[in-house]
């Protein structure tokens, strides 16, 4: 600049990325950095006044992403992985709280997350009609289904922590209790 300070660079850092970066008028650290690393792909970092990440956007060996930080944490995440599912995320002090996304059947799904960032909610409508909401256990098995096959019949299963089915409540018989995963009494 007229100062004589640099506000830009241009190089291959050390793991072998061309990067050109762009610098704050105090010449320290980089507003603007674009890079593209040897494996392929490229990335492009933009941060704020207090030098905090602001937006990243990457795209590599078939994933995409863009992700929208507050005050240097992430908060928004859109992605597009290598089988071309896409999903939403939404985060809070850096960790996923939800997910908007499709399934590997490109069925859409909304996740909510919980204790240990494990998946504690998860609400799918498939492409032939079934839905379910899901209620997941701290391990990530479910511990209460209720479904709807295509409008037609409904059901409730409630399971133990190893995901073995207890209790099913159903259209036709409407209720089936169970043990070790066999049926001890259907009730009408």
């Amino acid at each position: 600049d007229q100062a004589g300070r640099p506000r830009g660079r241009l190089g291959v850092d050390a793991d072998g990325a061309a990067q050109l970066s762009l610098l704050a008028p105090d010449g320290a650290l980089p507003r603007v950095s674009l890079a593209a690393p040897p494996q392929g792909g490229a990335e492009l970092k933009l941060s704020d006044g207090q030098h905090q990440n602001a937006v990243e956007l990457k795209a590599d060996q078939g994933a995409r992403n863009l992700a929208l930080y507050h005050e240097g944490k992430l908060r928004l995440g859109l992605e597009v992985q290598k089988n071309g599912a896409a999903a939403v995320n939404l985060y809070d002090q850096g960790h996923r709280l939800l997910s908007l996304g499709l399934t590997d059947q490109g069925d859409p799904h909304l996740t909510f997350y919980g204790e240990g960032h494990k998946a504690a909610l998860d609400l799918v409508s498939k492409k032939n009609g079934d839905r379910s909401l899901n209620l997941l256990g701290k391990n990530g098995t479910p511990r209460v289904v209720l479904g709807l096959k295509n409008d037609q019949k409904a059901a409730l299963g409630l399971f133990d922590r190893q995901g073995k089915t207890r209790a099913a409540l159903m259209d036709e018989p409407s209720l089936i209790l169970l043990k070790d995963g066999k049926p001890v009494r259907s009730l009408p």
